[in-house]
């Protein structure tokens, strides 16, 4: 069996040169891919061309963390399906030649699953990595059962059979590795943590992570639910107080609102939330049903709360939404965007 060491590089310096020809000689295979470089990194990736055991692929322009490792995932695929795991490792110098070859050796052919190198995260580490390491760790164990002390980490080793779910996955940058996380679970696998030496050098200023904007994209990976549904309420309540404010009939005003909302929710929750491939008439259809059903029950909810309770309809349409909002996601989730064999 295989073993393939992935390294996405985005204007690296020289020290990937010697790390990729050591690894050389420990991995069957080496693929580098260039993500867009700048030209003056050209001889820090022509010094690696061939040379045996090494694959060098390059994007003509930057397209993420998450598409260089895309890119690299479909050369495998395509060419080296005895491969039994590819190990995942950044070119900025955080990791060194023995802990990529620890996360290799922990990962088993015989029991898979996506082996971590965890670092330690004290007082030397930078202050954004550590408070963003923290919040993305401290999400991940709340809502989603990864208990993991190192979620941000980019050395993996990741089994083979889950490279083709990878590729589904809509994003390219660095939210890719959250999102990864998600998928292996989802895909019943478990998690190994290996711990590594944790390297930052002046600050980590080789890394080309942008702590406002990227982080804002892995956040929006973990809660996009949440984001979606208050797309969608912000155009429900829209339309249901500017047509109640016109004709004041509660249930008239409900399914109108809920339906003008329909095509905003269904494309977002399809697309960006649940990233269903199911057949669209029959996931429509479902879709269709739970908005129906969920409209109804709006409607007399919102009934009760403004005409037997005596709340103004603000709080009557506020109350009634928050009631159901996790109805109505677990409906969603497990049957209308529900995958086959999940």
């Amino acid at each position: 069996m295989t073993r393939v060491l992935l390294i996405p590089a985005y204007n690296p310096d020289r020290r990937m040169i010697p790390l990729v020809r050591q690894m050389r000689e420990n991995f069957e295979c080496v693929i580098v891919v260039n993500d867009g470089s700048a030209g003056q990194c050209d001889e820090i990736f022509n010094a690696l061309k061939g040379i045996d055991n090494i694959v060098l692929i390059a994007h003509e322009k930057n397209q993420g963390k998450g598409a260089a490792l895309k890119t690299g995932f479909s050369y495998i695929l395509a060419h080296l399906d005895d491969c039994s795991c590819v190990v995942t490792a950044d070119a900025d110098g955080q990791h060194c030649p023995e802990d990529i070859l620890a996360v290799a050796r922990a990962f088993d052919a015989e029991n898979p699953c996506l082996v971590m190198g965890s670092r330690n995260f004290d007082s030397e580490v930078p202050l954004r990595s550590r408070l963003g390491n923290r919040l993305t760790r401290s999400i991940m164990k709340l809502f989603f059962r990864i208990d993991l002390s190192d979620t941000q980490t980019g050395l993996r080793a990741i089994p083979f059979s889950l490279l083709p779910k990878l590729l589904d996955i809509a994003y390219n940058g660095y939210e890719f590795e959250a999102e990864m996380l998600l998928t292996a679970r989802k895909e019943g696998l478990g998690f190994e943590e290996i711990k590594i030496d944790t390297i930052y050098e002046n600050n980590n200023a080789g890394s080309s992570f942008n702590p406002v904007v990227d982080s804002a994209k892995i956040y929006f990976v973990l809660f996009r639910y949440i984001i979606a549904s208050l797309v969608t309420a912000a155009v429900d309540y829209f339309v249901f107080f500017a047509s109640y404010s016109l004709f004041p009939k509660i249930f008239l005003c409900t399914y109108l609102a809920r339906f003008v909302a329909l095509f905003v929710n269904f494309v977002i929750l399809r697309k960006y939330v649940f990233h269903s491939r199911g057949r669209f008439s029959a996931v429509a259809l479902k879709y269709c049903m739970i908005v129906i059903i969920s409209g109804f029950v709006s409607s007399v909810a919102i009934e009760y709360f403004h005409n037997v309770a005596g709340l103004n309809i603000v709080l009557s349409k506020i109350t009634a939404e928050l009631l159901l909002y996790l109805i109505i996601f677990v409906a969603q989730k497990e049957f209308v965007f529900r995958k086959q064999g999940e």
